[in-house]
């Protein structure tokens, strides 16, 4: 069911068409007493643009309950939640932030988690890496970013995404007490929206979709690079102030995925992070 390995397919490969996301998002699903829900949402990341194959799921640290971690299913979003039991993938390792006090001292995002998968996915123009940043990359500000939409509806893909653009932090704490950025750490991005008609329909969707592990994917040099976890939004009461949204800066920690990916994380050298193995 998976697509065959392509030898050429880039980190971040884009799509003209606007479901561009789709190859490069991933489903989580857990299992509770009402049954199958779908939790959150992934990304796939590799170092090495020539891998043909990835078992390593970049999400939200709040993504389900590390105790039922065994229970969980990983589904690329171009497939059916109907193949989830022939083809979800389980975790067999979760890569965490350990207690948040000790965490503080290393000025870096709280808010991640990386999740190895129970088997290696070809890389395939289905299903793609996005890109890390790195420090020798500067994505400009202006660049095009969007945010994934769907609902927790288990049998509901992706739709046409949230577009935002990132903002100086001055702008985002001038607006409201509630927002708090810490340089290095997060930033924030506000909605784009072109009328006030637009913003109605946005809004009425900002209700019923699912942000848990979301990525924020800015295109930089025709790829699509994870700038950002989502980590909350702040809706304002009027009708005028476009909703912003506060981020998890990946490319803090794009050195311990790193790491990760090649299996070089070992509790003796980073005793800041905590793993469950299954």
């Amino acid at each position: 069911m998976f697509c065959p390995t392509l030898d050429a397919v880039q980190c971040g490969f884009r799509y003209t068409s606007m479901n561009f996301h789709d190859h490069l998002l991933f489903f989580i699903f857990g299992y509770g007493s009402v049954g199958m829900f779908k939790d959150c949402i992934g990304t796939m990341v590799l170092t090495n643009e020539s891998s043909t194959h990835g078992d390593l799921i970049l999400t939200s640290k709040y993504c389900l309950d590390s105790g039922t971690m065994q229970n969980v299913k990983v589904l690329p979003s171009y497939m059916s939640a109907d193949y989830l039991n022939s083809y979800g993938l389980g975790v067999q390792k979760i890569i965490f932030p350990a207690e948040r006090q000790s965490w503080k001292r290393l000025n870096l995002p709280y808010n991640f988690a990386l999740l190895r998968l129970s088997a290696m996915l070809p890389v395939s123009t289905m299903v793609t890496p996005v890109c890390l940043p790195a420090a020798h990359i500067q994505i400009p500000r202006n660049s095009p970013c969007y945010l994934p939409k769907t609902t927790y509806n288990v049998h509901q893909g992706f739709s046409d995404p949230f577009r935002f653009t990132r903002m100086p932090r001055f702008w985002c704490t001038a607006m409201s007490k509630e927002i708090i950025i810490t340089p290095g750490i997060n930033f924030c991005a506000v909605l784009h929206v072109s009328s006030l008609h637009e913003y109605n329909a946005l809004f009425a969707q900002i209700h019923t979709s699912l942000f848990e592990g979301a990525p924020l994917l800015c295109l930089h040099q025709d790829k699509f690079y994870q700038v950002g976890i989502f980590d909350w939004l702040k809706i304002f009461k009027d009708n005028y102030t476009r909703p912003i949204a506060l981020f998890s800066r990946v490319a803090a920690i794009t050195p311990l995925i790193e790491q990760a990916i090649v299996n070089n994380i070992s509790s003796e050298h980073n005793s800041f992070l905590s793993w469950i193995e299954f």
